[in-house]
């Protein structure tokens, strides 16, 4: 289910955004989750991902995209 409803989106936001990176949280225990954004291409973030508030966040995945 995960795979399908990200096939409908991340695909096609490089081109309808003009960004080139997707940041998403996707905790350990979501083993669907993972496989499924695994296979568009995310990886875990190395360490933290800090907050505007400073506090730092964890179990963030990325995603680069080069633009066209």
């Amino acid at each position: 289910m995960f795979e399908q409803i990200i096939g409908l989106i991340v695909p096609y936001i490089p081109n309808e955004t003009g960004l080139n990176r997707i940041i998403t949280k996707v905790p350990l225990y979501a083993v669907e989750r993972i496989e499924a954004f695994s296979k568009y291409g995310f990886k875990p973030m190395n360490g933290y991902l800090k907050g505007e508030d400073g506090y730092p966040y964890k179990d963030y995945w990325i995603m680069f995209e080069p633009l066209s």
